[in-house]
């Protein structure tokens, strides 16, 4: 009797862990991959490939006595890409910046830096933009005049509404992201 109360004890354990299972097929583990763009050529200062000049004949310019003198007043007046920090590689790991605007003292190489500077991926993305409502850049140029020293290197802080993002700059010239923020 002891042996049959035993017998089903341990059937009925078995019955219920079979049947207890969910029947759900695994996920599948394939992913899909989506090539980049091709990278675009470095723009030659004399291509005419590249070059569109307007020009207007002097004498069919209405009003043209003080022309030359607002031409250098309007280039005066204009910010240069010296003046503020620009994003070189965006958050999807894409150069955005023109090789030809960039200071002579900083690695005009940006297609190597672009394969080392990878996107951010989705969980990092999704952090960021839960965290500071945007996907800031993975690396920016910061002109000399807005770098700040510290005892870990140079900084800079990149200001955004509530809330600011370490950049450090490393020995290439360039600002990348502190990984603090996207970790």
């Amino acid at each position: 009797m002891n042996n049959k109360i035993f017998l089903l004890a341990i059937f009925s354990i078995l019955l219920f862990a079979a049947c207890g299972r969910k029947n759900i097929p695994a996920k599948t583990t394939t992913t899909v991959t989506t090539e980049r763009p091709p990278v675009a050529p470095d723009r030659i200062a004399d291509d005419k490939k590249y070059m569109v000049k307007a020009t207007v004949p002097v004498n069919k310019v209405e009003g043209n006595e003080n022309v030359e003198a607002n031409i250098k007043a309007n280039a005066a007046k204009a910010p240069t890409a010296a003046e503020k920090a620009v994003a070189v590689i965006d958050s999807k790991g894409n150069v955005v910046i023109d090789r030809n605007t960039l200071p002579a003292h900083v690695n005009h190489n940006l297609d190597s830096i672009s394969m080392v500077v990878r996107a951010y991926t989705p969980n990092q993305a999704k952090n960021l933009s839960s965290r500071y409502n945007f996907i800031p850049p993975r690396v920016i140029y910061v002109p000399a005049s807005m770098q700040k020293q510290g005892t870990k290197g140079v900084y800079f802080l990149y200001k955004i509404p509530n809330n600011a993002l370490w950049y450090w700059k490393r020995s290439d010239g360039y600002f990348y992201i502190d990984e603090n923020h996207y970790q």
